[in-house]
């Protein structure tokens, strides 16, 4: 009989979750080390990928995300697990609206999945009963169950709050001025030179990102944990609208103000304004445009909070830069 030395046997290390500040320390120190095994790492952490190879997992398609959606929620049917293309009409076009609401993200499916089936809702009714903020709400009361159904520890909310702890006090404030705008691209160059420019104008509330160098120390925080992305082509960042949320819900009115100020004086310093004859030049139009879906976002959030017992307030010049913009 031949033993194999320990060091030869076939190994496999999970690393689930792999975040925080020291994480990479630790993993150089006791990662081990040989030829016959291998070493999965999982994080929010992108800085990993050119560290130890690796990509980055995106949202999925949109036929990949709606049959998950239908498989993690086949118990309500009669239908068996691996016939999900079965289910009726109704159960599949709700599933794509809700997956599409849910912008593809797995975890954002689970929990719907989840919540589909501890409330015993139809996929039509959940889709009539629940949005984003709602799914967003639920997550600190529930858990993802594993498929051996233990309790896995992560969902909507643990996840991106652990995310959230790691960030400096000048992160979190760009993180909440941003959830504000569209989160579909925000130009670079809104934030930079916006806080510049606000800055100049005499506005000190954005002076920790009223540089290059600041800005960047502040931005590169935020992609590293995943909470945003960044394009560099096109020089914007992107968030995820369950991020997006999840930030709203986690801010107290009085940080809601504040971010809802910060991300008006960026637009305000950015936004090209001119006598009112010349306001629809053409030469605006690029900039306008850039700038426009990010002006509708703050007009559609001071008008959902004034339903509320927590409304925004703002002043006139709000309203010019509204008219301006003919909204």
């Amino acid at each position: 009989m031949l033993i194999r030395p320990l060091s030869e046997i076939p190994w496999l290390l999970i690393l689930d979750s792999a975040d925080g500040e020291d994480g990479t320390d630790v993993m150089r120190e006791y990662l081990p080390n040989g030829a016959y095994g291998s070493i999965l790492i999982t994080s929010r952490d992108s800085s990993y990928v050119p560290k130890y190879g690796g990509e980055i997992l995106g949202e999925l398609g949109e036929n990949e995300a709606t049959s998950l959606l239908l498989r993690s929620t086949w118990s309500l049917s009669r239908v068996p697990a691996n016939s999900w293309e079965d289910r009726n009409a109704s159960d599949t076009d709700a599933a794509r609206t809700i997956v599409r609401r849910l912008g593809y993200l797995p975890i954002g499916i689970m929990q719907a999945a989840q919540l589909v089936n501890k409330n015993r809702l139809a996929l039509p009714q959940f889709l009539e009963e629940y949005n984003e903020r709602d799914l967003v709400e639920n997550a600190a009361l529930m858990q993802l169950e594993s498929p051996s159904l233990e309790d896995y520890p992560f969902n909507l909310s643990t996840v991106w709050t652990m995310s959230y702890k790691t960030l400096s006090r000048d992160q979190q404030d760009l993180l909440n001025l941003m959830a504000f705008f569209d989160p579909v691209g925000i130009p670079l160059k809104l934030l930079a030179e916006g806080a510049a420019k606000a800055s100049g104008l005499g506005n000190a509330s954005l002076a920790f990102i009223d540089s290059n160098l600041k800005f960047r120390r502040c931005k590169s925080s935020l992609v590293r944990s995943s909470l945003v992305m960044q394009n560099e082509y096109l020089e914007q960042l992107w968030m995820h609208r369950l991020v997006q949320q999840s930030c709203h819900l986690r801010m107290n009115p009085k940080m809601r103000q504040e971010a809802f100020d910060r991300a008006l004086a960026l637009l305000g310093a950015m936004w090209p304004m001119t006598d009112p004859d010349s306001r629809h030049h053409v030469e605006l139009w690029p900039l306008q445009n850039l700038l426009f879906p990010h002006l509708q976002s703050l007009a559609r959030f001071y008008d959902e909070s004034q339903s509320s017992d927590a409304a925004l307030s703002t002043d006139q010049y709000f309203l010019a830069l509204l008219f301006d913009a003919s909204l």
